[in-house]
C-alpha cells in the first residue's frame, strides 16, 4: 500500500482526521522571541475576523475583498474602519508617489554612476513602489466592492466628508462620479479649504460646476466671502492654500484696499499712485501667466464691503448728522472685514517668496505693531531674490518711499545686506554682518551723541581702531560696568536677564559718555596698543543667535606679548572670558610658538590654579594634532619628552575632531593693523597605514605613558579606526607596559562590559603584558563583571545584552555600534586561542586559570543573552568550554532563566506571568531584577500580612529552585535513535518545565502562605487565574485543567474545615439556588435521563455546604445520604428536581474566575471543555451566565447555542451586558493587606431580581450585589443581535420586557433601601419624624402616614434618575458639540470664545436650574439641622408585623401597578426602544434586522427624524423615505445604490414583502406615507445648512 493509500484512509477517519485538523489549529507555528508576544489573537479564523479596521491595521486587503466577493460573509463596518480605509488609501498614494519620485532619481543617477550602491537603491525603491502600487489597486477595489454591495452599512458617514478630511483625492473621485455620484456638500466644501490642499478644493469646484449646479450660489458665495479667511486659517496647507485662493479670486481695486491698510493718511495720494503703477505692472504679469500656466476653472468677484463703507465715509466726512452711524457701521463692519485680510504676523510666518510678493501686490496684508523682524531668520544665508525680498517687505511697512525698482540693479550681496541693516536699524542683522565681513557700516551711527566730542582726546595712531571697538561692544550689547572704584570694571551683557537689573542701575548713575571717557582714559594710562583680536573675540562671543564659537589661530609672538602684557581686568575677561584659567579659545599654530607661549612669557602665570598638565594641554594640542596628521615623529617626539612632558591625557574627543564646517579664525599681528582670516577644513584626522604603523611604533616605544584609557580609545577609534580597515587594526599590537595598571585594568573591564572587540584584542588577545602583569600577579578582581546581571525590567520585559548595547551607546563615535551573537562568539575563539597559547596556562598558573575563567563565563553569560540566539550556538559554546578548556560554568538564577528564555519564549512567559516579581523591582527603586543583588524577604518590599515581622514578598531566587532548572534539564538533548546521529531530541518536554515551574513559583508559593489563611486566600485567587490565563494563553487546554486540579484540593480543605464565608476573596461562596445545576433544563442532552439510570452522565457530586438560615431543613449530608441510601444512584430527573426545591438556600464554596480566563476559555475551548468548565463550578451561582456573556462577548456563539439549549438563561437585553447577581464584594479585613495586587478583570456585574418564586432572603442578598458596569470589550453588536433573533426569539420575543424587568428591578432595590431611605429623611425632616413615632398615632394614621412617606421617597428617587438621566444626555450633546466645534472653524475667534463663554453660562444656570428642581425640598430641608434619630425606637416601629403587612401591600402595588400590555403600547411610542436608538445612529441593517424580527410594533417618529439629521444620518432618512426607492432596488436594480435583491429580501421586513417577495404599496411603515412625518421632514431639512440644497430626493 504506497503512501497515497494511507492518507486516504486517515483522511476519511473522521477521529484521526479532526485529531489532525485540532493539532494544526494549537500548533505555533511561528518562534516568538518576545514573551509579550504570546497570547491566543496570534492565529485567527478566516470564518472568525469579521472587522473591517482590523484587516485594514493588519494590512489583510486581500482577505477584505475575498470576503466582499462571497456575498455571504459579514464584515462589521463602522465610521472608524472606514476612516482608517481612507488614511490608509492616502497613505499609501503617497508613499507611492514619493517612492516612484524617488526610484526615477536613483535610476537616473544609476544610469550615470556605476556604482552598485545606487543600482540597489534603485532596485528597493522600485520595489516599494510597486507594493505601495499594487496595495493602492486592491483598496480602490475594495472601494467600489463596498459602495456595491455593504452601501448600506458604509453610508453611515458622509463618505465625501471623510475623503476630504483624509486628503485622499483617489477616493473622492470614485465617490462623485459615476455610477455612484454622492453628493458633496457645502460643509463638506468649507472644510476642504480650512483643512484639505488645494487639488481638493479644485476638485470639488470642478465637481459643482459639472455635476451640482444646483450648489453654484452657494459655492460662489463660499469663496467669495470666506475663502481666503478659512485659507489663512488651514493648518496644513496654508501657503499653497492662500496662493491658490488669490488665484482664483477677481480682487478689487488696490486703492480701495489700499486706504485700509496704510496707516499714514499724509502720504495717501503718493501711495495710491504707486499702487496704481504696481497695478499695471501686475497686470501684466499676471497677462504672462496666463499665457504660461494653465488658467483656473473660475475666478469670482472678491467681496469687500468695507470699501463701500469707507466711500461712504469720506463722502460724509462733513455731515454731522450722518457721521455717526456711518462711522457705526464702518467699525461693525471692519470685524467682518478683517478676515479678507492677512495679518502681519501670519503673512511673516509664510516661506513662499512667490505667495508673498503676491500678497503684497494685492495690499492684502495689515500692518500691526509687532516688530516685522522679530522671528526673521538669519539674512547672511539668503539669496539675492531673498534680500531683495526682505528690502522691499521693509521698506514698505517702515514707510521708506524708496524706489524698489532700482533693486534689479543691484546684484552683490554685501551692498543688499547693508542696505537692509540701514533702513531696517536691526541690531541682530548688523551682528550677522560684522560677523561675516568683520567691519562696520560707518552710515550707522551708533555713537553720534559723543563721538565728536571724544575722538580729539585720542593722540595716538590707532585712535579709529578702539573708537571701533567702542561700537563692537554696542552692537553686542555689552558695556563696561564700573563699582565702587574706577579700576574694578567688568563686561555686562544687557541682553542677559541675571544682569539687567544691575546693568540698568549702573547705566542710569553713569552715563555712555562718562563710560567711555573712562575707557579712554585707562587706555591712555596704560599704553595700550590695537591688536584686531579684540573684534573677533567679541564677535566669537555672540551664539544666541546660532553663531559657531570658532577658535583664534595665534601665529606670532606680538600677540602672546600683547595678551600677556594687559593689565586692564575688564579688558582680560573680554580676552580669557568668565574662566580666567581656560585657554580654550586659541589654538597655537607651531610647536616654536607654543613653547615660546609656555616658557617665555608670563601667560603661565595666570593659570597657576589650573594645574601645569591641563594649561600644556590646551596649548599644545593644536600642535599635537598637527604632528599626528602630518606624521611628524620629530614633533611629537618633543611633545613627549622633558620637559614639555606633554599628557595626552587631557584631551578630550573635540580635541581628535574638528568639524569641517567650522572656520578657524587666524591671527597675526601684521604691520597694516588688518586681521589676518583664514579657513582650514581639517575635518577627522585620516592617515595612511604607513603613517599610522610609524606613530603606533613611536608611541610603543615610550609605552604609550602620555595616554590615559580614555584618550588611548579615542586615539584608536577616531584615528587609527578611521585610518586603515578594521581587520589591519585586529592585528596591531600595542606596548601598553608603561600605562597605569589601575586605569590599564579600568580600560579591560570597560571594553568588556561593551564587548568592544578591537580595544579587547589591542588590550588581552594582541597583548601578553595584562596576562603577565595583571592575571599573574592576582592583581584585581573582576566583581564589576559580575555587577549588573540583569533578566528583566519592571516591566517585564527580558533584558537582552546586544539591545541594551544599541541603547545605550546609541550615535556616540567612541563605542562600538553593533554587538550581535557572531561579535561574542568571535570574542569567545579568539580569546580560546589565546587561552591555549597562553605559557601561563600551560604552567597552570592559577591566576591567570582564574582570570580567564572569569572572562568566559562573563561571555557566556552574554552569549546566552544575546536575542534570538540559537540552541546550536549555546551548546557549541558550552560544550568546547567545558570539555575543550575544562572551564566550570558558573550556573545561577541568571543562567536558569536564560536557558528556559532560549529553548521557548513560553518558558520565560511562565515565570514573567507571576504578578509579584516585579514588586520587589519597584521597593528596590530600580528599573531591572538585578540576579547579583541580595533583595531578602525585609527589603521594604511591603508586608503581605500588613502586620510586620518580616513576612516580605521573597525573592523570586527563593522559589525557583535552580539545582532543578540546570542546562541538562533545560537543553540537554539524547539521541532519538541509533541510525541517525542528527536526529536529537530535548530530555524533557516542554511541557514538564512548565509543570515544574508553575509548581515551583505557584504551588510552593501558595504553600508558604497557607498558615496565614487571609493572605494565602488572596495569593491562590490573584496567581491561578493569571495562571490559568496563562495555560490558556500557550493553548494548552490540558495544564489548564491540571490547575483546577490543585485548586480543588483547597475547595475540598475549607469546605473539610468548615469555612463559609460570603465576604472571602478565595473560596467564592454563592449559593446553590440558579447555579448550573439548578437551572439545567430537562430537555438538556448532557444528563439524559434512564429509567434506573444506565449509562447516563451523572451530576458531579454536591460539596460540603451550609444552609443561609438555621432550619429544620435537610443538611447536605442528609441529602447526599438520602441519594447513598440505594446502591443505584438517583436518576438525573431527580436530581434536578431536588436541586430545585432546596428551600432555604445552601452555600457553596467555589473559585471565581477572572474575566480574561473565562474569555480565552470560550475562544479557545470547545463545547465539551467548555462543559468540564461548568461541571467545575457546577453549584456556583449564576456560573452558567457568566460563561454564556463572556461567550458573547468573544464572539463565540456555538459555546452560547449550547448553554441555551442546556441551561436556563434569563435574557434581559438583545445586544448588552446582561444584569445578573453577584455575591457581595470582599469587605472583610483579611483583603486589607498591604500587599500590591495586580489589576485583575473579573466579570462584573449588576443584579436582578426577576424571579417572582425567589424567596424574600434571596432577593435581599441579589440585591446587596455590588453593581459595578461591566468591562467594555470589541463587541459586534449586529451578530449577538442575529444570533439570539434567529435562534433564539422565543426568549426575546417581546422586547418590552427587557426594560420592564429593568424597572421591577429598581422598584425591588427601592424596597430593599427603603427603611435607609426613611432614615435619611427623617434626619432632614424632624415633623414627620416626630409624627411617625407618636405613641398616640392610631394603626390607621400610621399606614396612612406610611403610604404617603413611600410616594414621597418614590417621587424623590425618579426625579434623581431623572435628572441622572438629563445629566447624562447632556454630557453625550456636549461632547458631540465638542466634535462638531474641532471640526468646523468658526470665521472669528472672538466671537467663537464668546459664544463658548454664553453656551457654557447657559448650560450651569440649566443645571442649577434642575437642581433646584430635583432637590427642591431637599435644598430647603438643609437649611435645618440634622435631627437625630433614635434608630432603636424607630426600627421597633418599622418591625412591627402590621407595618411590614402594609408595606408589603405598598410595595407590591408598586411592582405591578404598570401591566406588561399597558407597558408594550407605551415602549412602542416611546423614543428609547431598540428601533428608534439605532434609526438615530443611521445604523440600517440593525433597524431592518428589527423590523424583519418584530413587525408592525415599531414605527418611525418626529423626534428620530429631527435627531437622524441632527447626527447627519441623511442616509438613513432617504432610505426609508419612500417604499418604492428600495422596490426599485429591488426590481431593477439600475439605480446608483446597486445593492443586490437577494441581499436586501434576506434582511428586510417580513410585513413590507408579499409573496412575490416584492413591497406591498400599502405599507405604512415609510415615511412618505405618513403627511406629518414628510412636513416634519421638510421643515427640518429645509432649516440644515447642507440638506436644504438636495431636496431632489421627496419628490
Amino acid at each position: 500500500m504506497n503512501n497515497e493509500d494511507f492518507f486516504w484512509k486517515v483522511f476519511h477517519n473522521k477521529f484521526l482526521l479532526r485529531c489532525i485538523i485540532k493539532h494544526i489549529q494549537n500548533t505555533e507555528w511561528v518562534e516568538y522571541d518576545d514573551p509579550k508576544q504570546i497570547h491566543a489573537d496570534n492565529r485567527l479564523k478566516f470564518k472568525d475576523i469579521h472587522s473591517l479596521s482590523w484587516m485594514i491595521n493588519k494590512k489583510l486587503f486581500s482577505l477584505i475583498k475575498c470576503k466582499l466577493q462571497s456575498n455571504n460573509d459579514y464584515i462589521q463596518i463602522d465610521k472608524d474602519s472606514i476612516d482608517i480605509l481612507f488614511t490608509t488609501i492616502s497613505n499609501l498614494s503617497i508613499n507611492s508617489s514619493s517612492s516612484s519620485s524617488s526610484s526615477s532619481s536613483s535610476s537616473s543617477s544609476s544610469s550615470s554612476s556605476s556604482s552598485s550602491s545606487s543600482s540597489s537603491s534603485s532596485s528597493s525603491s522600485s520595489s516599494s513602489s510597486s507594493s505601495s502600487s499594487s496595495s493602492l489597486e486592491i483598496l480602490k477595489e475594495i472601494i467600489h466592492l463596498l459602495l456595491e454591495k455593504k452601501r448600506t452599512e458604509v453610508e453611515i458617514t458622509d463618505l465625501t466628508f471623510l475623503a476630504v478630511k483624509c486628503n485622499c483625492i483617489c477616493v473622492l473621485e470614485i465617490l462623485t462620479n459615476d455610477p455612484y455620484s454622492i453628493i458633496v456638500y457645502p460643509s463638506t466644501f468649507e472644510f476642504a479649504i480650512l483643512n484639505s490642499n488645494p487639488t481638493i478644493v479644485s476638485y470639488l469646484i470642478s465637481t459643482f460646476n459639472k455635476t451640482y449646479k444646483e450648489f453654484n450660489l452657494i459655492i460662489d458665495e463660499i469663496i467669495q466671502t470666506k475663502s481666503f479667511s478659512f485659507a489663512l486659517k488651514n493648518n496644513n496647507f496654508k501657503e499653497e492654500m492662500i496662493y491658490y485662493i488669490i488665484n482664483i479670486l477677481i480682487l478689487p481695486d488696490n486703492n480701495n484696499s489700499n486706504n485700509n491698510n496704510n496707516n499714514n493718511n499724509n502720504n495717501n495720494n503718493n501711495n495710491n499712485n504707486n499702487n496704481n503703477n504696481n497695478n499695471n505692472n501686475n497686470n501684466n504679469n499676471n497677462n504672462n501667466n496666463k499665457n504660461n500656466e494653465e488658467p483656473p476653472q473660475k475666478r469670482i468677484r472678491y467681496s469687500n464691503n468695507n470699501n463701500i463703507n469707507n466711500n461712504n465715509n469720506n463722502n460724509n466726512n462733513n455731515n454731522n448728522n450722518n457721521n455717526n452711524n456711518n462711522n457705526n457701521n464702518n467699525n461693525n463692519n471692519n470685524n467682518n472685514n478683517n478676515n479678507n485680510f492677512i495679518d502681519f504676523k501670519t503673512f511673516k510666518s509664510l516661506k513662499c517668496l512667490k505667495t508673498k510678493c503676491k500678497l503684497m501686490e494685492l495690499n492684502l496684508v495689515i500692518k500691526t505693531n509687532i516688530d516685522f523682524l522679530e522671528d526673521e531668520e538669519s539674512f547672511i544665508k539668503l539669496s539675492i531674490e531673498e534680500l531683495k525680498y526682505l528690502l522691499v517687505i521693509i521698506r514698505k511697512y517702515n514707510n521708506n518711499n524708496c524706489d524698489n525698482n532700482k533693486l534689479q540693479e543691484i546684484n552683490e550681496e554685501k551692498e543688499l545686506q547693508k542696505l537692509i541693516i540701514i533702513e531696517s536699524n536691526s541690531n541682530r542683522y548688523y551682528k550677522e554682518y560684522i560677523y561675516k565681513y568683520r567691519e562696520l557700516i560707518n552710515e550707522i551711527e551708533l555713537e553720534s551723541i559723543y563721538k565728536n566730542q571724544i575722538i580729539e582726546q585720542i593722540n595716538y595712531n590707532y585712535q579709529i581702531e578702539f573708537i571701533n571697538f567702542f561700537r563692537y561692544l554696542k552692537v553686542f550689547h555689552q558695556f563696561i560696568k564700573f563699582t565702587t572704584t574706577q579700576t574694578n570694571c567688568e563686561i555686562v551683557d544687557y541682553n542677559n536677564n541675571n544682569n539687567n537689573n544691575n546693568g540698568c542701575s549702573d547705566c542710569n548713575n553713569l552715563s555712555f559718555k562718562d563710560i567711555f571717557q573712562r575707557i579712554i582714559k585707562e587706555i591712555k594710562e596704560n599704553q595700550l596698543i590695537w591688536n584686531p583680536i579684540l573684534i573677533d573675540l567679541i564677535s566669537i562671543g555672540v551664539d544666541g543667535n546660532g553663531f559657531i564659537k570658532e577658535k583664534i589661530i595665534i601665529r606670532d609672538r606680538e600677540t602672546i606679548d600683547w595678551i600677556t602684557n594687559i593689565k586692564l581686568p575688564w579688558l582680560k575677561k573680554i580676552i580669557l572670558g568668565e574662566n580666567v584659567y581656560s585657554f580654550n579659545k586659541f589654538e597655537i599654530q607651531s610647536l616654536e610658538l607654543a613653547i615660546y607661549t609656555e616658557k617665555d612669557t608670563i601667560l603661565p602665570s595666570l593659570f597657576e590654579m589650573a594645574g601645569l598638565n591641563s594649561i600644556r594641554a590646551q596649548i599644545y594640542k593644536n600642535t599635537w594634532v598637527e604632528a599626528i596628521k602630518n606624521c611628524d615623529i620629530q614633533n611629537l617626539k618633543i611633545l613627549i619628552s622633558s620637559p614639555i612632558n606633554l599628557k595626552i591625557q587631557f584631551f578630550h574627543l573635540n580635541d581628535f575632531i574638528q568639524d569641517q564646517n567650522n572656520n578657524n579664525i587666524g591671527i597675526s599681528n601684521s604691520s597694516d593693523g588688518n586681521c589676518g582670516c583664514s579657513e582650514e577644513n581639517s575635518g577627522n584626522i585620516i592617515l595612511n597605514e604607513e603613517s599610522i604603523i610609524k606613530i603606533i611604533e613611536f608611541y610603543n616605544s615610550y609605552g604609550f605613558s602620555c595616554f590615559s584609557y580614555n584618550s588611548l580609545e579615542l586615539f584608536i577609534k577616531e584615528i587609527v579606526m578611521k585610518s586603515i580597515p578594521i581587520n589591519q587594526v585586529l592585528e596591531l599590537r600595542l606596548d601598553l607596559s608603561l600605562m597605569n595598571k589601575d586605569s590599564l585594568f579600568f580600560f579591560l573591564i570597560e571594553s568588556m562590559l561593551f564587548s568592544d572587540i578591537v580595544m579587547i584584542h589591542l588590550l588581552l588577545i594582541n597583548n601578553d603584558m595584562v596576562e603577565q602583569q595583571i592575571f599573574a600577579n592576582d592583581y584585581f578582581e573582576f566583581s564589576r563583571l559580575k555587577q549588573c546581571r540583569y533578566i528583566f525590567d519592571k516591566d517585564r520585559n527580558i533584558f537582552h545584552y546586544d539591545q541594551f548595547i544599541a541603547n545605550r551607546i546609541g550615535g556616540c563615535t567612541n563605542k562600538i555600534n553593533k554587538v550581535n551573537s557572531n561579535t561574542i562568539i568571535d570574542i569567545i575563539e579568539k580569546l580560546v586561542c589565546k587561552y591555549r597559547q597562553s605559557n601561563l596556562v600551560a604552567s597552570n598558573n592559577k591566576s591567570v586559570k582564574q582570570a580567564y575563567n572569569e572572562i568566559f563565563n562573563y561571555y557566556f553569560e552574554k552569549l546566552i543573552q544575546i536575542k534570538g540566539i540559537s540552541i546550536d550556538l549555546v551548546e557549541k559554546i558550552y560544550f568546547k568550554l567545558i570539555n575543550q578548556l575544562s572551564i566550570s560554568i558558573n550556573h545561577t538564577l541568571f543562567h536558569s532563566f536564560y536557558y528556559l528564555q532560549i529553548r521557548s519564549t513560553k518558558l520565560s512567559k511562565c515565570i514573567l506571568t507571576n504578578p509579584f516579581i516585579s514588586i520587589i523591582i519597584q521597593s528596590d527603586y530600580s528599573n531591572y531584577y538585578n540576579c547579583s543583588t541580595e533583595y531578602g524577604t525585609n527589603s521594604g518590599v511591603g508586608n503581605i500580612g500588613g502586620g510586620g515581622g518580616g513576612d516580605g514578598i521573597p525573592d523570586i531566587k527563593d522559589y525557583l529552585d535552580t539545582n532543578v532548572f540546570t542546562y541538562n534539564y533545560i537543553l540537554g538533548r539524547t539521541l532519538k535513535d541509533n541510525y541517525n546521529n542528527n536526529n536529537f531530541e530535548f530530555s524533557n518536554s516542554l511541557n514538564d518545565i512548565i509543570e515544574k515551574i508553575i509548581y515551583q513559583l505557584v504551588h510552593n508559593y501558595i504553600i508558604l502562605f497557607e498558615e496565614k489563611r487571609g493572605i494565602y486566600r488572596i495569593v491562590l485567587q490573584v496567581l491561578m487565574n493569571v495562571y490559568l490565563q496563562y495555560c490558556l494563553e500557550i493553548k494548552n487546554i490540558d495544564l489548564f485543567f491540571k490547575q483546577l486540579q490543585f485548586i480543588q484540593v483547597y475547595l475540598n480543605k475549607e469546605n473539610q474545615s468548615g469555612h463559609f464565608d460570603q465576604n472571602e476573596l478565595f473560596p467564592h461562596t454563592t449559593p446553590i439556588h440558579k447555579s448550573p445545576a439548578s437551572t439545567i433544563l430537562l430537555t438538556s442532552k448532557l444528563y439524559e435521563t434512564t429509567a434506573g439510570g444506565g449509562n447516563a452522565k451523572q451530576f458531579p457530586m454536591i460539596p460540603l455546604s451550609k444552609p443561609m438560615l438555621s432550619s429544620n431543613w435537610m443538611t447536605t449530608q442528609d441529602l447526599n445520604s438520602s441519594t447513598e441510601a440505594t446502591t443505584t444512584p438517583p436518576t438525573n430527573h431527580a436530581m434536578i428536581s431536588l436541586m430545585k426545591s432546596f428551600k432555604p438556600q445552601f452555600l457553596v464554596n467555589s473559585f471565581k474566575f477572572s474575566a480574561s480566563v473565562l474569555k480565552l476559555a470560550c475562544r479557545l475551548m470547545d463545547v465539551d471543555n467548555i462543559q468540564r468548565l461548568i461541571e467545575f463550578n457546577f453549584y456556583q451561582t449564576p456560573f452558567q451566565k457568566i460563561v454564556y456573556f463572556c461567550s458573547i462577548l468573544s464572539g463565540c456563539f456555538e459555546i452560547s447555542k449550547f448553554i441555551l439549549n442546556n441551561y436556563e438563561i434569563e435574557m434581559n437585553d438583545l445586544n448588552k451586558m446582561v444584569i445578573i447577581p453577584v455575591p457581595p464584594s470582599s469587605s472583610s479585613t483579611t483583603t486589607s493587606s498591604s500587599i500590591t495586587q495586580p489589576q485583575l478583570d473579573p466579570i462584573t456585574t449588576t443584579t436582578t431580581a426577576t424571579d417572582d418564586d425567589d424567596d424574600d432572603n434571596n432577593n435581599e442578598d441579589d440585591i446587596q450585589s455590588k453593581q459595578i458596569q461591566s468591562p467594555k470589550l470589541n463587541r459586534d453588536h449586529y451578530l449577538e443581535t442575529k444570533f439570539l433573533l434567529e435562534n433564539y426569539f422565543e426568549k426575546v420575543k417581546y422586547p418590552i420586557r427587557f426594560k420592564f424587568d429593568k424597572n421591577k428591578f429598581e422598584m425591588k432595590l427601592f424596597t430593599f433601601r427603603f427603611f435607609e431611605l426613611l432614615n435619611n429623611y427623617f434626619q432632614k425632616n424632624e415633623n414627620k419624624y416626630r409624627e411617625f413615632i407618636n405613641q398616640n398615632l392610631t394603626l390607621i394614621q400610621r399606614k396612612q402616614l406610611l403610604e404617603e412617606l413611600v410616594l414621597i421617597l418614590l417621587n424623590q428617587q425618579k426625579k434623581q434618575q431623572q435628572h441622572n438621566h438629563q445629566q447624562q444626555q447632556q454630557q453625550e450633546q456636549q461632547q458631540e458639540q465638542k466634535q462638531q466645534k474641532e471640526q468646523e472653524e468658526d470665521e472669528d475667534e472672538e466671537e467663537e470664545d464668546e459664544e463658548e463663554e454664553e453656551e457654557d453660562d447657559e448650560e450651569d444656570e440649566e443645571d442649577e436650574v434642575e437642581e433646584d428642581d430635583v432637590d427642591e425640598d431637599d435644598d430647603e430641608e438643609e437649611q435645618e439641622e440634622i435631627v437625630n434619630i433614635d434608630y432603636r425606637k424607630l426600627n421597633q416601629i418599622y418591625k412591627q408585623s402590621e407595618i411590614q403587612d402594609s408595606l408589603k401591600i405598598l410595595f407590591g402595588q408598586l411592582l405591578f401597578n404598570n401591566d406588561e400590555e399597558n407597558a408594550d403600547k407605551e415602549y412602542r411610542n416611546q423614543n428609547d426602544n431598540i428601533f428608534i436608538k439605532y434609526f438615530i445612529k443611521g445604523n440600517i441593517q440593525m433597524c431592518n434586522l428589527f423590523l424583519k424580527y418584530y413587525p408592525n410594533q415599531f414605527k418611525i417618529t418626529t423626534y428620530a427624524i429631527t435627531q437622524a439629521i441632527n447626527k447627519d444620518n441623511i442616509h438613513i432618512l432617504k432610505y426609508y423615505y419612500k417604499n418604492n426607492n428600495i422596490n426599485n432596488n429591488i426590481n431593477n436594480n439600475n439605480n446608483n445604490n446597486n445593492y443586490n435583491k437577494s441581499q436586501i429580501i434576506s434582511i428586510l421586513p417580513n410585513h413590507i414583502l408579499d409573496n412575490n417577495n416584492r413591497f406591498e404599496n400599502s405599507s405604512s411603515f415609510f415615511i412618505s406615507s405618513n403627511k406629518d412625518l414628510v412636513d416634519h421632514l421638510k421643515k427640518e431639512l429645509n432649516n440644515h445648512y447642507n440638506y436644504k440644497f438636495d431636496l431632489n430626493w421627496l419628490n
